[in-house]
């Protein structure tokens, strides 16, 4: 017994790109590019001021990737007596990004250093803060309150107690230090990165 097949269509027709596991056609030569781009209104910037970055455009077929994309900025403590501190991350200097193209306004974020800590807040343990995001965030750098452990031991010996028994305490310590950001001192600079949110 035959099957008439000659009024279906054929499987390629009916069914999505998804499934089809025929070879593909091969992706077209491409090249990354990365370049450092300082501000084009000055080299220095004091508190209030606006800090102003063009990104150039010259190369036909480019994009800017913004998830790559990221600020480094130089900080420098001119206080003579007194140490400074970040809040939280360096980017708490960034009161506003504002992003246009083309004289056309596309996105701006009031209060982003305010959404920028909130993300690394509920993001981050203490840990992070004090290791990895430390080198690059300006996050804090030192803790002491893990020296502040005592524990006695009643009794003749350990091996006397009950299961269960209190050995020792531990004391209780703040932990606003993983809060405080990065300490630098008096007529001292430091460097931290962090990327561009709004692109993401």
């Amino acid at each position: 017994m035959s099957v008439d097949n000659s009024n279906l269509i054929n499987n390629q027709n009916s069914v999505t790109s998804d499934i089809l596991y025929n070879l593909k056609n091969s992706a077209g030569t491409s090249r990354r590019y990365r370049t450092n781009i300082p501000p084009n209104n000055g080299q220095q910037f004091s508190p209030g001021t606006q800090m102003n970055f063009s990104i150039p455009c010259a190369r036909k077929n480019t994009y800017l990737d913004g998830q790559n994309s990221y600020l480094r900025l130089t900080i420098k403590n001119n206080d003579s007596s007194n140490m400074m501190y970040l809040d939280n991350t360096g980017a708490s200097l960034i009161n506003m990004l504002t992003i246009y193209q083309s004289g056309n306004l596309i996105d701006q974020c009031p209060n982003y250093n305010l959404l920028f800590n909130y993300i690394t807040d509920f993001n981050y343990d203490f840990a992070s803060h004090f290791g990895f995001l430390s080198a690059y965030l300006g996050t804090a750098q030192t803790f002491t309150g893990a020296s502040d452990v005592t524990l006695a031991v009643a009794g003749s010996g350990v091996s006397a107690l009950a299961a269960g028994a209190i050995v020792g305490s531990v004391t209780s310590e703040s932990f606003s230090e993983a809060r405080s950001g990065y300490s630098i001192p008096v007529s001292g600079i430091t460097t931290v990165c962090f990327p561009l949110f709004q692109f993401l």
